[in-house]
């Protein structure tokens, strides 16, 4: 767990720049750096490079641990980064294939090999993808996986199509709320705001939708899945839940 930790904080690591460290450097005290100071990275692809020998660590160290699974996924994200598409796609085979009895490592994994195809225009393995998460846990997580499809027909320019997916999405996620809180609030957020902007007038809901990853939708800045997983999990919102 420590180590995940470690792996997680360099994966959301903050990127500056040589010159913007000089810059902070001038204006500094000459009061020792604290040991919990903020890591941070000039490049990306440092950061990445980072990430990727700190998760490939846990599964090095701890193959048969629970964090192993979200290791591998985070092994896979950093592949993607430094541009190592292929890899990223081995890497979420292999989280499925390992911890797929997990739906939630699985929703991870076949969402993000169908980031690394939509990244490349590569549509029909991208479906293929989000229409594995539709079937997963019984299809408890059907909604996200019917999210990202709609988002495919907008990409690939079936708008009308699109419009018509959100719209019979929002209202399965309407239905479903049995309290005053939606079971998949991130998903319908979402859903909304797409629809909005294909039809201003066709959905209503919050301007600031929370966003849940991939292309036309990135997590919050310097939060990472595995940290968002794991809060959902300690919170009891795993599970058929959605979280």
């Amino acid at each position: 767990g420590a180590l995940w930790a470690e792996a997680v904080a360099s994966a959301t690591a903050e990127i500056v720049a040589e010159d913007e460290d000089a810059a902070d450097d001038e204006g500094a005290s000459d009061e020792p750096e604290g040991e919990d100071e903020a890591r941070s990275y000039e490049t990306a692809a440092a950061r990445a490079d980072a990430a990727l020998t700190a998760y490939r660590r846990v599964l090095t160290e701890y193959p048969s641990s629970g964090a192993a699974a979200w290791a591998r996924l985070g092994e896979a994200r950093a592949l993607d980064e430094t541009g190592d598409a292929e890899g990223a796609r081995a890497a979420y085979a292999t989280a499925i294939r390992e911890h797929g009895d997990d739906a939630l490592v699985a929703l991870r994994a076949y969402e993000g090999a169908g980031f690394t195809y939509e990244a490349e225009e590569g549509w029909e393995h991208a479906r293929e993808e989000y229409e594995s998460i539709e079937t997963l846990d019984e299809g408890a997580y059907r909604v996200v996986g019917a999210y990202h499809l709609a988002r495919l027909r907008i990409l690939t320019g079936d708008r009308v199509g699109a419009q018509t997916a959100l719209e019979a999405l929002i209202e399965e996620i309407e239905t479903a709320t049995e309290g005053p809180e939606s079971p998949f609030p991130y998903v319908l957020a979402q859903a909304q705001a797409r629809l909005r902007e294909l039809d201003p007038s066709a959905a209503s809901g919050s301007d600031a939708p929370i966003t849940i990853g991939g292309p036309g939708g990135g997590l919050p800045e310097g939060i990472s899945p595995e940290v968002l997983e794991a809060l959902r999990r300690a919170m009891g919102e795993g599970g058929g839940g959605g979280g």
